[in-house]
């Protein structure tokens, strides 16, 4: 019922459904953000615009075009909200008041009296959650078309990672940062990847070839904003696999069942993890398998499916091996019964000179028996003892120093926004 708003349309495509706000919905959306929702810079920005464009700096307006739910079969869901940066003219401002209104989008601060795109998306959809979290920080797709080319490679990077990573001028950034991958295209065309989010830059004047001058209504709308939404759920995914790994390491049998049950459903969903959406290619297009696996390099995708896959391999191994203690004490018996009894035996007859008979042997075996179980019950609880008792085996993916729960707190439910073209 929270999501009736959205039941105009829905359309299931590879493993996910996507859902879109009814004409009606979209009619009141357009009534109550007028000409877009205010974005409030900090003071700071405001004096860096004035600096750098040479006069007040521009009110600028977050306008939502579009929001769309798309729900994948792993239990993620994602909001993507269609959003273009404006002037109080409705107007495509400079690229520098772009970059400052993208840092304003990226980190939703509420402030009463002043809905942020965040507010709104949640208000479609009260039962998503998304007010509920302590961060509030937005996955971003920018497209932006520039009317005139940039100075050089250098300038060219250097937007592009700021776009991509939400980065004001207050960052000395490098064009050359880590963590950052920059792909020139095409003459005119340039995308840059990252944990934080993506762009790209579309270099366009007027009498540029249709090509250019449509790219981002064309290509970008069609083809690479539903590649970076696959590989954003594809991380969002891993990362909870990853938190669900974590396995405690407690003696007690329900304890120990019930981790065994929450293995067995982690297994099930990494199956269809695998099965669903881990592809070599999302298109017969090359450029756009190309993006993916820049996509995927940045996510870091491939090395959290490994670590997932061995934190499973790991705690199964752990679980099984307590799950059948008994078949190892069993199996041990025998041995111990075999050893004490060669060894009283050694000795009555180094006494004695003589083996024992009737009822004193069938002592000796009973002894031997006795003693053998004893032996193996101390054996499998001297192993018992090398284990820490309730102690997380998996702090979290990659040995306690990347932390799935940051990455969830900051991304689990966040949107996908993406700015439309400025001219």
């Amino acid at each position: 019922h929270d999501f009736d708003i959205l039941g105009g349309q829905a359309a299931a495509r590879g493993g996910a459904t996507t859902l879109a706000l009814t004409a009606a919905a979209r009619d009141l959306l357009a009534d109550f953000g007028g000409n877009g929702l205010r974005l409030r810079l900090s003071r700071r920005a405001s004096e860096r615009l004035t600096l750098r464009l040479g006069g007040d700096a521009p009110e600028l307006r977050a306008r939502i075009e579009a929001v769309d739910l798309v729900l994948f079969n792993t239990g993620i869901a994602l909001a993507v909200a269609h959003v273009e940066v404006v002037d109080a003219a409705g107007a495509a401002p400079p690229a520098e008041a772009i970059v400052e209104g993208l840092v304003a989008l990226g980190h939703a601060t509420h402030v009463p009296g002043h809905p942020h795109v965040l507010d709104v998306v949640s208000a479609l959809m009260p039962g998503a959650g998304l007010l509920n979290r302590t961060s509030r920080r937005i996955f971003s797709y920018v497209a932006v078309r520039l009317d005139a080319a940039l100075a050089d490679e250098t300038a060219r990077a250097e937007l592009a990672l700021k776009l991509a990573r939400k980065y004001s001028d207050d960052y000395l950034v490098r064009a050359e940062s880590e963590g950052v991958s920059l792909l020139r295209a095409f003459d005119g065309v340039s995308h840059a990847f990252s944990l934080e989010g993506g762009a790209t830059i579309v270099e366009a004047a007027a009498d540029s070839p249709a090509f250019l001058r449509e790219f981002i209504a064309n290509a970008v709308r069609a083809a690479y904003l539903p590649v970076t939404i696959l590989a954003l759920h594809e991380h969002l995914s891993l990362q909870e696999m990853s938190r669900r790994a974590m396995v405690s390491l407690s003696h007690d049998k329900t304890r120990r069942k019930l981790e065994s049950a929450r293995l067995t459903r982690l297994k099930k969903s990494l199956l269809r993890y695998r099965v669903s959406y881990r592809v070599s290619c999302v298109s017969v297009v090359s450029m756009h398998n190309l993006v993916y696996d820049r996509w995927r390099e940045v996510l870091l995708i491939d090395r959290l499916l490994d670590d997932v896959a061995k934190d499973v391999v790991e705690a199964d191994r752990y679980l099984s091996g307590h799950r059948f203690d008994w078949i190892a004490l069993v199996a041990a018996a025998p041995l111990g019964f075999l050893t004490v009894h060669a060894a009283l035996d050694a000795i009555v007859k180094a006494v004695t000179g003589d083996h024992l008979h009737g009822w004193a042997a069938l002592a000796q075996m009973a002894a031997s028996l006795l003693a053998g179980a004893a032996l193996a019950a101390l054996t499998q609880r001297h192993a018992h003892d090398d284990e820490t008792d309730e102690e997380p085996l998996f702090t979290d993916a990659h040995g306690g120093h990347d932390g799935p729960h940051h990455f969830i707190e900051h991304a689990g439910h966040d949107m996908v926004l993406h700015k439309s073209q400025h001219h």
